[in-house]
């Protein structure tokens, strides 16, 4: 079988929704012995049998080898090219997995910043043996040049309040989130206590990614959240970011007790109990995915004007 579809497979077991760990960068750093930029030069299964663990659930898995050529070295010793093995989930032995490990995936022509420990003759990912070890390499952007540095979690959260001040002047800030994927920052802001309910009210999310630059998912609110019952006329027209009790399936708002939507987008009219328009989401499969939807006024939990950060994610609604 070809390793494109051992990689289909590993795709295909981790679409289930699962808690995992992120590791941020800083910890990566830290643990790696090796840490370099380089570009895969080649890619293939070996004949290597084994499985990852989480508790008593195993998944079979086989080996991949790399050739990596080093465009920067970040730290340590490594020759300019050199082997790097990792496992993927062996799809011949495994069939559909829920909830399936997160392993490396590489691509042949392609940069990334590896983690990497010495084994034998090869490198292996830092986090070699865990359930979720690929988080070892990380993708670099096009526009990262060839010697980028990790991004971590102090520097991108001056570059996000830098963001945030220009469009909020003088924000005063409560808390400040970080998370990382191990590539981009999202850095959310709390200038006050969230609403009673539901509680995903913060200021403003910017995202921060490994070429230091804003991505267009990000957004700053031009007021604190507002709770749902103060929606007004004031809001139809203007770019809002609503959180709602409830889900969207096959383009129709659902009641669902305590979970909670967020939709970015227009409000278009607002007639009786029903609030008219066209939003985006997070929960939406596409990326920039937007419709045209109907939500009951009393699912409304917050309402509050925000500013686009970033170029095109927000054109069309």
């Amino acid at each position: 079988m070809k390793l494109a579809a051992f990689l289909t497979g590993l795709l295909l077991v981790s679409a289930q929704a699962r808690p995992i760990g992120w590791v941020p960068p800083e910890k990566l750093d830290a643990a790696a012995e090796v840490i370099v930029n380089g570009v895969v030069e080649g890619v293939a299964l070996t004949e290597e049998r084994s499985a990852v663990h989480l508790g008593p659930h195993a998944v079979q898995t086989r080996g991949v080898e790399a050739l990596i050529s080093v465009l920067k070295v970040i730290k340590g010793e490594p020759p300019s090219e050199f082997a790097l093995r990792f496992p993927t989930v062996d799809v011949e032995r495994e069939k559909m997995i829920i909830n399936g490990p997160l392993l490396g995936v590489i691509e042949k022509g392609k940069r990334y910043r590896f983690y990497l420990k010495k084994k034998g003759s090869a490198y292996v990912g830092v986090l070699d043996g865990e359930f979720d070890s690929g988080f070892f390499a990380q993708r670099l952007l096009e526009k990262e040049p060839d010697d980028s540095p990790p991004l971590f979690r102090e520097e991108a959260v001056a570059i996000a309040c830098k963001q945030f001040k220009s469009l909020r002047p003088k924000p005063t800030f409560r808390t400040i989130e970080g998370f990382s994927d191990g590539s981009t920052w999202k850095v959310s802001f709390y200038c006050g206590a969230p609403l009673e309910y539901p509680a995903f009210t913060s200021d403003a999310e910017i995202q921060v990614d490994g070429a230091r630059q804003i991505t267009r998912e990000s957004w700053v609110g031009k007021e604190r959240p507002r709770k749902g019952d103060q929606l007004s006329s004031r809001d139809v027209g203007t770019l809002v970011r609503l959180t709602v009790e409830g889900e969207i399936r096959d383009d129709v708002f659902h009641d669902q007790a305590n979970v909670i939507t967020a939709l970015f987008g227009k409000i278009r009219r607002i007639e009786g109990d029903s609030i008219h328009g066209t939003f985006a989401s997070p929960s939406f499969q596409g990326e920039g995915e937007k419709r045209v939807l109907v939500i009951p006024r009393k699912a409304l939990g917050s309402v509050q004007q925000i500013f686009p950060v970033g170029e095109g994610h927000w054109s069309g609604l």
